[in-house]
Parts: structure tokens; C-alpha cells; sequence
């Protein structure tokens, strides 16, 4: 995909905690707030993630436990309650694990059982490895019911009521408030029947390359009792796709066959899809183009400090990376004078990508996949590195691609 490639030598600076706390609105009992981490601070998260702090004030006579939930996300969060003076982390949740019924899995909810007495706590809404989004936040106080649970099916009807899919097919859906027959409580998904005839052409390929989360293929028997093939991250089935997509190929024995499919998602991974189904080979992806890691070095472009370079790992080569993923190599030439440390990054980028700095001889000395934080407000699957060159003058190479394939 498509990268801005960004170098600076220096530093930025945090705001304050005070600061923070000060303009921390207050959230209270029954109460529900909307928000996004987009453009949050990162105080109580330390470079996490972007965060949203509330005030809490739980007064002697609030009913206990407190609970804080943001089951209606559209990324996946994280919740951290800390004390009043914002230093101590109390209680945290990532993945709510029931808390929010049939919600998705990756979403938060946190139940804190406050001492007895009136207190001041903080609320940090953020997001798990760096996502961010919009959020609504909710308090309860007291005791409540248990949530509803997720409608069962038998496995007989379930299968009984699966549409088709066919060669040459795509089908729209979404896995929110599917079953969880096969999926056996994983995920939320939704089940097709495929079709196998004596004729139709092996194998057949079956692909989520254009799904909004981080889907699961699973293919069964024709009695959904025994698991065939699955694929989680396609490893560039999908091409340039995200790498949470899947990607399935499975050759069926000869003759005629009913088989079904399941379309999940990851550790509780919900959200819209395009399933499609493909029958016969197909030629496979075009190969980067190779070349002498010399002339590639020599023909690499320098990138220097305070510089913002456009580009695309698309049609890239394949030297530093090493069959990898398609990248692109830029030159850094540092002098005795260059400021450090040295900072690259690629966090307005539109893919999951992948930066390795390597000596003049082309031996990788740096990388970073995910930023964790180092982009500030942007995806957690793009790059940021820092480096301290050693003293005096010297040649490197950045290498710019993607993880698996991306």
C-alpha cells in the first residue's frame, strides 16, 4: 500500500497529569457518555494508546460495585480506573468476557467494588495495542441482572437452514448476532452450505479479503462434526489486503460432496463481510521483482532529517526483505553534526507496516512492526523507530514493507 515515510532528530514533549485530571469531565451513576480516543491525550496511558479521562466521584452512600462498560465500541477498547491522584492503577479490563453479553469480545467492562467512604478516581477509555474510536461509556452502581444469553440453535437446524455458496460467488453478511453452533461459543458467525459436484473444478478457494475485523474461515464435514481446513490471516492469499483477513483453499475428495463453512472472527471478532468462492487453480501472485542487492543499495534514495517521502511498497523489491513482502529502500547518510536519536516512522500510512534500518552491508541493526504508541493517534500497525546512531559518519538503509505480506 501506500506509506509517508517521515525522519526527525529530536524529541516531543507529554502533557502534564495535573492538567489532565483538572479538565476531566465528571461521569456518574446510570450515566452514559460519547466520546472517541482520536485525538486523546496519552497521560494515564503512557504512549499506549490515545486515552479519554472521566472523574469519578463516588460519594459514602453510591450503591456498590460500580461498573464502567464501552459495549457498543467500534474498536477494541481497553478501561483502567485509577486513584485519585492518578498514579495507581486500581482495576482494569480489556476483553469483557460476558460482561457484555453478546457484544463483541473485544470490547470492555470493568466492575470495582469501591471501598467504604466517598473517593475521587479516574477513568481511562483507550484502546487495546493502539486502536482508537469512537466510544460511548457507560456507569451503573449496584448490582445487575446477568446478561441475556445468546440464543442457542441446535447444530441439525442450523445446518439445515444454511444458504448455499457457489463457485464464482459473493455473498454479503455480517457475523453480529449469528449463532456459535459451530464456532462452539468462539465468535459469533454465520454458516453456508457448499456445494461440491463430481465435475466442479478443484480446489476451491474461499476468501473475508474485503471484511471491516478480523475474521475466521473454518470448513466442516457434511455433518458440521469434524473441522476440514481453516484459515485465520491469509499470508497473502488476500494480496495487498489487510493481514487480519482469511483466505482458504481446500482440494475435495473426488466425486460429489456437501461441506459448510463458517465465518467467524478472531477472538471474538465481529462485523460485516463479502465471503467469496472461487473452483480451479489460480495463477499465482505476480513475484516482486528481483535485484542485485548492490545496485539496489546504490540506487536507493536519501531520505534526511525533517524529510517526508510519498511512496508505495507496491511492485517494491524483494533484497533486504528477502521474499518478506515488497519494500522500498531509502538511503540515510548520518554526519558527525546529525542530531540523535533518529526517529523514522509511517504512521499516516494505509497498510500494517514494517520498518528495518540495516548497516551499508545490509545487516539489520533496527525494526519495528507495530508503533505501540510512538504514532500517537494513528493505527497500531504502523511503524516507528528510534535509533542512536553511533558517534561520527556513517551510511545505512531503511527498508520499508509490510508484515506478512501486506
Amino acid at each position: 500500500g501506500t506509506f509517508t515515510l517521515t525522519m526527525a532528530c529530536g524529541g516531543t514533549p507529554n502533557p502534564g497529569l495535573a492538567a489532565a485530571l483538572a479538565a476531566a469531565p465528571p461521569l456518574t451513576c446510570a450515566q452514559s457518555i460519547s466520546g472517541n480516543t482520536v485525538g486523546g491525550t496519552n497521560v494515564l496511558s503512557i504512549g499506549r494508546s490515545p486515552e479519554r479521562i472521566y472523574r469519578i466521584n463516588v460519594a459514602a452512600t453510591t450503591p456498590r460495585p460500580v461498573t464502567f462498560n464501552t459495549c457498543s465500541a467500534t474498536f477494541d477498547t481497553y478501561l483502567r480506573l485509577y486513584d485519585s491522584t492518578g498514579t495507581s492503577q486500581i482495576v482494569a479490563n480489556d476483553d469483557h468476557t460476558g460482561g457484555c453479553g453478546t457484544a463483541g469480545g473485544l470490547l470492555s467492562h470493568v466492575t470495582f467494588n469501591a471501598p467504604a467512604g466517598a473517593a475521587v478516581y479516574y477513568l481511562s477509555v483507550e484502546g487495546y495495542a493502539n486502536n482508537q474510536g469512537p466510544f460511548t461509556v457507560s456507569m451503573g452502581c449496584g448490582p445487575t441482572p446477568p446478561p441475556t444469553a445468546q440464543p442457542t440453535v441446535s447444530l441439525a437446524t442450523a445446518l439445515a437452514a444454511a444458504p448455499p455458496v457457489t463457485c464464482g460467488q459473493s455473498t454479503s453478511g455480517t457475523t453480529i448476532g449469528g449463532s456459535s453452533v459451530l464456532s462452539g461459543g468462539r465468535s459469533p458467525e454465520r454458516i453456508y452450505r457448499v456445494n461440491v459436484a463430481a465435475n466442479t473444478p478443484r480446489p476451491i478457494i474461499i476468501s473475508t479479503c474485503t471484511a471491516n475485523f478480523d475474521t475466521y474461515l473454518r470448513l466442516y464435514n457434511t455433518a458440521g462434526s469434524s473441522q476440514l481446513a481453516s484459515n485465520d490471516d491469509h499470508t497473502g492469499g488476500c494480496g495487498s489486503a489487510g493481514g487480519l483477513r482469511s483466505h482458504l483453499t481446500y482440494t475435495p475428495p473426488a466425486g460429489a460432496g456437501t461441506f459448510y463453512l463458517s465465518v467467524e472472527g478472531y477472538a471474538n471478532s465481529q462485523g460485516t463481510y463479502t465471503v467469496n468462492m472461487i473452483c480451479g487453480a489460480t495463477s499465482p501472485p505476480t513475484a516482486a521483482p528481483t535485484a542485485n542487492i548492490a545496485a539496489t543499495l546504490a540506487a536507493a534514495p536519501p531520505v534526511t532529517c525533517g524529510a517526508s517521502i510519498t511512496n508505495s511498497t507496491i511492485g517494491g523489491t524483494n533484497v533486504l526483505a528477502n521474499g518478506q513482502s515488497p519494500e522500498r529502500i531509502f538511503r540515510v547518510d548520518v554526519t558527525a553534526t546529525t542530531a540523535r536519536p533518529i526517529v523514522f516512522s509511517t504512521c499516516v500510512a494505509n497498510f500494517d507496516t514494517y520498518l528495518r534500518l540495516y548497516t551499508s552491508a545490509g545487516v539489520q541493526i533496527i525494526a519495528n512492526d507495530d508503533h505501540s504508541g510512538g504514532c500517537g493517534n494513528a493505527g497500531a500497525l504502523r511503524s516507528h523507530i528510534t535509533w542512536t546512531p553511533p558517534a561520527g559518519v556513517g551510511t545505512y538503509y531503511l527498508s520499508v514493507e509490510g508484515y506478512a505480506n501486506n
